[in-house]
């Protein structure tokens, strides 16, 4: 006779194991994605960030994020074992060296971001890494209704004005609007332009224009 090594309880569940029944056995939670098994909703959670590409755990020092909590925990141990570097003038520390020489540049009054392929500086990190897809010919934002590509957002945003007939930027000035504040600058000009050809010369400038030709019907104040 073989006795079973479990007792009470136990041995109870044991011997249903034998049977073929399983009285602890975890729910199933499956992923819609691709079908895996998962023991708990809160790993559930965690796995289907593999999918949507969700990393809300971000790290203070470097920004990196992070799927998890317990994996920006285990990140933030990397830092605490770095060099500190310190900054000679007003004693901020750093954890990596290129930071503190982005850092030292606004101590000398420079933009501290500068581009690695043509050396022009910029004073966000966001506005350098749009600035470097005119180097690799990156144009991430594309047009749901031309599929034309662009390198900024905002770039993107005035294109689809052409698609939507959108046009918020309105001359006070006369009835036209625009899709872009550019063309508005531009188009006032124009407007400019014309203020300054009829109004009359300043005190001490001369005849702004040569004068004009005589007409019976239209005469234009000398200048």
């Amino acid at each position: 006779l073989h006795r079973c090594p479990h007792r009470g309880s136990s041995l109870n569940r044991h011997q249903r194991g034998h049977a073929g029944e399983k009285p602890l056995a975890c729910a199933a939670f499956t992923c819609p994605e691709c079908g895996k098994t998962l023991t708990s909703n809160s790993t559930l959670v965690i796995h289907r960030r593999i999918h949507t590409g969700e990393r809300p755990y971000a790290c203070p020092e470097c920004g990196k994020s992070f799927m998890a909590n317990k994996s920006l925990s285990k990140h933030r141990k990397s830092h605490a074992r770095q060099e500190s570097y310190g900054c000679p003038q007003c004693g901020e520390t750093f954890g990596k060296s290129a930071v503190l020489v982005a850092h030292l540049r606004t101590h000398r009054g420079e933009p501290p971001y500068p581009c690695a392929d043509c050396g022009e500086a910029f004073r966000e990190n966001t506005t350098l890494r749009r600035h470097q897809r005119i180097h690799t010919g990156e144009k991430p934002y594309r047009c749901p209704y031309c599929e034309k590509s662009f390198r900024a957002s905002s770039t993107l945003i005035i294109h689809q004005r052409i698609h939507t007939g959108e046009k918020p930027y309105k001359c006070s000035r006369c009835p036209k609007s625009f899709t872009s504040s550019s063309s508005l600058v531009k188009h006032r000009r124009t407007h400019l332009r014309y203020e300054g050809l009829a109004a009359p010369a300043s005190p001490g400038q001369g005849a702004a224009l040569p004068p004009p030709a005589p007409s019976a019907t239209h005469q234009v104040p000398s200048v």
